[in-house]
């Protein structure tokens, strides 16, 4: 490669291990055959800076990239704890949200055939008819009704309190 020598202004054949690009792209250390060192101005052509700023670019986004999986970030996202389900505080949230409207013991006379689900008594007693129709097993009622079926949590963890037992817990 032969550049102009920045100290004694004459072109040199410069060796390619002696030169050394500098982060900043305007600015190129250059050890001539000479001996000669000094930082030195060097004008690159749009092909060039077009090169060094793909190449720039390309290590900014992958430094830049954080691979990792859903699982690792958000440990609970997608799972659904039924190991030790509570009646008060896992079973009635999802009652409470989704079936009051028409089994509590304000409206059951009027909307739900009699059928309250407000009171633990009620629930244990009714726990497999219950399990069969938020399910949608065939031979049941599919509830809620005029709403869409619970998500898979919220069955997972009413059925498992029913195998648990269905404790007043």
């Amino acid at each position: 490669m032969i550049r102009e020598c920045g100290v004694c202004n004459l072109h040199h054949k410069c060796r390619s291990k002696s030169v050394k690009i500098l982060l900043i792209p305007s600015l190129l250390k250059l050890c001539c055959d000479q001996g000669h060192k000094q930082n030195t101005r060097i004008n690159y052509t749009f092909e060039e800076m077009k090169i060094i700023t793909v190449i720039a670019v390309i290590l900014i986004l992958v430094a830049g990239c954080y691979w990792d999986n859903v699982e690792e970030l958000f440990p609970d996202v997608g799972h659904c704890d039924t190991l030790d389900v509570s009646f008060t505080s896992d079973v009635v949230p999802i009652l409470r949200n989704n079936c009051f409207s028409c089994h509590s013991n304000t409206n059951s006379p009027d909307f739900a055939n009699g059928l309250s689900l407000e009171d633990y008594e009620d629930v244990s007693a009714m726990s497999d008819r219950i399990v069969g129709a938020i399910k949608h097993n065939d031979g049941f009622f599919p509830m809620p009704q005029g709403n869409e079926q619970l998500d898979s949590c919220q069955i997972e963890t009413i059925e498992a309190w029913v195998n648990q037992g269905s404790l007043n817990n």
